[in-house]
């Protein structure tokens, strides 16, 4: 009952969030998260001669996250 009063609420939601301020602090932790990936996945390919790389470094950056998220029980601990 609640989700179906709130799914007319849900594009104004995403429209109001979507601020040149919010899209700002998106884009800069989108690249703060992103740098030592792309740094400790060229070092990594480095040092084990292609076998392991950049791809596998944000994979196992991604699954280890959300297992920590999921674990910690709490759900503002993905932001």
């Amino acid at each position: 009952d609640d989700a179906s009063r709130r799914l007319a609420c849900y594009a104004s939601d995403w429209r109001d969030g979507l601020t040149p301020k919010s899209c700002a602090a998106i884009t800069f932790l989108w690249f703060a998260c992103l740098a030592p990936v792309l740094a400790f996945g060229g070092a990594m390919s480095v040092l084990t001669d292609g076998a392991m790389g950049v791809p596998e470094v944000i994979l196992s950056r991604g699954v280890c996250g959300m297992a920590h998220a999921a674990a910690a029980g709490q759900p503002m601990t993905f932001l």
